[in-house]
């Protein structure tokens, strides 16, 4: 009887390790299931050999499922089989079709750059008088208008009147000037090709002619002596050069009517005072030159003109 357990058993093992479970379950499950029985009714018959051929045989004749026993004890791990062959590398895949990347969205645009004014230009030089237009009708008379604001009077401080780089000219000329009541004249490295002063002459005409005479320019001394200067300009230092010199100049009442002029220039460290009243006192001024006391030409060095209207 123990032996046709064994059996049993081995036979049990022998359906686990047969993979039925995988590709037949049903069958599977069958076939466990009359195993055990066949287990329970070997043990019920106490061994008896020919009980069991009778039932299975009963079991054959009537064809009748018997009932499902009880799960047995799973079967004991089946020895691993052996590895397989690696198998040969594929071939390789034919090439996708190209593709086309993102397309990329526009930028925006850049905001406009401010507006930087230029530069105040120099004035130009006065325009011809027009000739006489012809006498018009006598227009209609019209109503009295209302009574105008009180304004305040416009003031006006510095402003640059002119840039000059001197470039081999003889004198440098800055006509147009006779809105400005003051002038002040700096002179940046001037050089010269003959030795001499960097001066100063004034205009009436506006550049047509310049004073030239020694009484047209006045110095007055520390001791208030006043004599006609010795060149008939004026002179912005005391040093007879070709090489570099710097200085400047100021112009009081420029344009003023009826009353003198003055200038003030440096000249080793002080402040003399040049008056502008010769023959010509009273007249308003509107044009200056610079130039050389020696003659010759201006070779480099700048010139600045600032002027203030009030």
């Amino acid at each position: 009887m123990a032996q046709r357990r064994d059996a049993l058993d081995q036979l049990l093992i022998t359906l686990n390790v047969s993979g039925i479970q995988r590709t037949n379950t049903p069958l599977y499950e069958v076939i466990k299931a009359l195993i055990g029985r066949l287990k329970e009714l070997s043990l019920e018959n106490g061994g008896s050999g020919s009980s069991s051929t009778t039932i299975i045989n009963q079991i054959g004749i009537n064809g009748a499922p018997g009932m499902q026993g009880d799960d047995g004890d799973d079967g004991s791990i089946g020895a691993q089989g052996i590895q397989g062959i690696q198998g040969a590398i594929g071939n390789v895949g034919p090439a996708g079709p190209p593709t086309l990347g993102p397309m990329g969205l526009d930028g925006n645009d850049g905001d406009d750059g401010l507006p930087i004014p230029g530069q105040i230009g120099v004035p130009g030089p006065q325009g011809n008088k027009g000739d006489t237009g012809l006498f018009g009708a006598p227009g209609l008379a019209g109503e009295d208008g209302d009574d105008g604001l009180l304004l305040p009077l416009l003031t006006f401080g510095w402003e640059l009147a002119a840039v000059r780089v001197c470039s081999v000219s003889a004198n440098e000329d800055f006509p147009s000037l006779g809105h400005y009541t003051e002038l002040f004249i700096i002179f940046d490295g001037i050089t010269k090709a003959t030795t001499g002063l960097t001066s100063i002459r004034v205009s009436t005409d506006n550049g047509a002619s310049f004073l030239a005479a020694l009484a047209d320019y006045k110095s007055v001394a520390g001791s208030g002596i006043v004599t006609n200067s010795t060149l008939g300009m004026i002179t912005t230092h005391i040093t007879n050069a070709t090489a570099s010199r710097s200085g400047f100049c100021e112009i009081k009442n420029f344009n003023g009517f009826g009353t003198p002029k003055y200038a003030f220039s440096q000249v080793a460290g002080t402040l003399p005072e040049w008056i502008l009243n010769a023959a010509t006192e009273l007249n308003p001024l509107n044009a200056i030159r610079v130039l050389g006391s020696g003659g010759g030409n201006l070779t480099g060095g700048t010139i600045y003109v600032f002027g203030r209207r009030n």
